[in-house]
């Protein structure tokens, strides 16, 4: 029976080692098995490490842990200051085309194999300042992340490619992207590209977008990821009840925990899950952060939607 090929080892410390970087001589360990590797680097061949199939690993094994633990040690030296931040190669949500987007700061730690609340483990758990779950990277080798599990995580998500990873593990090109939609520069500084693309979500909710009174801003949907149109009003802070003349079905009387009351607040155009205030007003990554509505003329209405489209261009990264 062939040798198992194994893209990369482990040292006994636990440090990830690539094959260009394997000296002779040194103990190497399988990343999935902790079976010892023969380092096979020689004038003819391609390098690689090398161990006989066992119960434990099989080429689809070993690249998924091997894929995993690349991705942890990326954010790691990078934290170090040893790299600079992975790259996430993502299509716009307006033109589809690829941008290319570091890793934000706020991530500190990425945790392999963690089980969230709910009782899903995701492959590596990227953990914010707060030390907080930020969001999770599920690896494909051959098993993509099943529908039911996509749908139900509670933070957002992003596949990659296994094989991908081994080959460049500071580049990631999701293969399912459930972060929220990313927009280019291009169409950021182009509003009416943010005209275009409340005019489709608006089609995709079944909401017609208002042309006076009500504000709107496109917001990704805390629950299904997906995003959706979220509105503001003249005397929203005071929680005053939006006019009922063209009021979009996504704005409704709705009862919230965090408040412990009832109040008029959006709604995702979707699965129908409230769009707290607090994370519309007080998230500086939301569209609608700190706004208040300057008043109820023509004037008033189009100075504030371009207010918004600005902000919009700004946070969309």
């Amino acid at each position: 029976m062939a040798d198992l090929k194994v893209p990369v080892a482990l040292t006994a410390t636990g440090t990830v080692v690539k094959i260009e970087d394997a000296l002779k001589g040194e103990v190497y360990l399988c990343p999935q098995c902790a079976t010892i590797l023969i380092l096979k680097k020689g004038e003819v061949k391609i390098a690689h490490f090398a161990h006989k199939p066992n119960d434990v690993c099989s080429t689809e094994t070993v690249i998924h842990k091997a894929a995993k633990l690349l991705i942890q040690a990326e954010v790691r030296d990078w934290k170090a200051g040893l790299k600079e931040a992975p790259t996430l190669v993502r299509r716009c949500g307006t033109c589809k085309l690829r941008e290319a987007q570091k890793l934000p700061d706020k991530v500190v730690e990425a945790l392999l194999e963690y089980r969230l609340p709910e009782g899903y483990v995701i492959d590596i758990a990227l953990i914010g300042k707060d030390a907080q779950v930020e969001a999770a990277i599920e690896v494909k080798v051959s098993h993509a992340i099943g529908d039911n599990k996509a749908n139900n995580l509670s933070i957002p998500y992003f596949e990659v490619d296994g094989n991908d990873i081994i080959v460049n593990p500071s580049t990631w090109i999701p293969l399912r992207d459930g972060f929220r939609p990313v927009t280019c520069k291009k169409c950021r500084e182009n509003p009416k590209f943010f005209q275009k693309r409340c005019q489709e979500i608006a089609q995709d909710c079944k909401i017609k977008l208002p042309t006076e009174y009500y504000r709107y801003a496109p917001f990704g949907c805390w629950k299904c990821k997906k995003e959706t149109l979220v509105f503001s009003w003249p005397g929203h802070e005071k929680d005053i009840e939006p006019r009922p003349a063209g009021r979009p079905r996504t704005v409704q009387y709705r009862y919230s925990t965090v408040v412990g009351g009832k109040y008029w607040a959006n709604v995702c155009g979707h699965c129908d899950i409230l769009q707290g205030d607090f994370f519309l007003y007080a998230e500086p990554d939301s569209p609608l952060f700190g706004f208040v509505c300057s008043g109820d003329s023509e004037d008033d209405f189009k100075r504030d939607i371009t207010k918004i489209t600005n902000r919009w261009a700004e946070i969309s990264v």
